[in-house]
């Protein structure tokens, strides 16, 4: 039997360190990728809230638009326009009567926009809008994910020339 010289044994120690480092580097390079990917998601649902709240401004200046378009009808009321319906999702209970204007706007394949323009009773009326008809026009805007949804609303006045 071959005995090897005492300076050329090795007790493994080399090794569990090795194996030690190379488990502690693995887990920080797996921390750092969960990490940017993390961070990616964030952007994209950021992204995905920004374009839902502009086409929610877009709905609400659509709907502004048709309150404009139709002053003199909607000065007594707008009651005679109709609408084709309540608004989808069934977020606003209104009553049917008051329902004016429901439109739809898209701004890409699966965005969204919509508005509802509603005749207020008229003890919004500020004293100095006596003679004015209240309107409130709530625009929603979906994002690409469909839980994504902005709600804006503008009161608007429609009053004599």
């Amino acid at each position: 039997m071959i005995q090897l010289p005492a300076s050329s044994r090795q007790s493994g120690y080399v090794l569990i360190v090795t194996l030690i480092l190379l488990l502690a580097v693995t887990i920080l390079v797996l921390n750092a990728s969960r990490s940017s990917t993390m961070g990616e998601r964030m952007a994209g649902n950021q992204m995905d809230r920004v374009r839902a709240k502009q086409l929610a401004e877009l709905s609400v200046r659509q709907g502004l638009q048709f309150l404009q378009a139709n002053s003199e009808t909607c000065l007594d009321g707008c009651r005679t326009l109709s609408g084709p319906g309540p608004w989808v999702g069934g977020a606003l209970p209104v009553a049917a009567d008051f329902i004016i204007a429901n439109s739809e706007a898209s701004a890409g394949s699966n965005n969204r926009g919509r508005y509802l323009v509603r005749q207020l009773p008229v003890a919004f009326r500020p004293a100095d809008k006596a003679a004015c008809m209240p309107y409130s026009v709530m625009g929603r805007g979906e994002g690409q994910d469909r839980r994504t949804v902005v709600l804006i609303q503008a009161v608007s006045f429609v009053c004599p020339a």
